[in-house]
């Protein structure tokens, strides 16, 4: 099972940053004018951050990376590589349609067998 913690889109994930520590600093900041009632707010940074702050950067270098890196495993070795993007694959399906897709050339649910074209 792999645990991902990456967004949609760079944008999104650092607007749940901004939010995220934006609740942790306004909270601590606010104690001298508001009173301790106000670290109450800090526990809600958890949930834009989906866990701590460091759950929220691994998220932040997966969200970058996705789509740019592909993990390959063959006979229990597993790689990192560069996705290769720039290359347009052709899937020949077992029925012998053919259908343009990016998936590194590797073979897709549904009987869909890639090849680089």
């Amino acid at each position: 099972m792999t645990v991902s913690f990456a967004s949609k889109s760079v944008p999104r994930h650092l607007a749940r940053g901004a939010i995220g520590f934006g609740l942790i600093i306004g909270s601590i900041a606010l104690v001298p004018a508001a009173g301790p009632a106000t670290l109450l707010a800090a526990p809600l940074a958890l949930i834009a951050f989906r866990g701590c702050p460091t759950c929220w950067m691994v998220g932040l270098a997966q969200t970058v990376s996705l789509g740019r890196l592909e993990r390959q495993c063959v006979e229990g070795v597993c790689t990192l590589t560069k996705a290769d993007t720039a290359v347009l694959e052709k899937a020949v399906r077992f029925d012998g349609s053919v259908a343009a897709v990016g998936t590194g050339g590797r073979a897709r649910p549904g009987g869909v067998l890639v090849q680089r074209g």
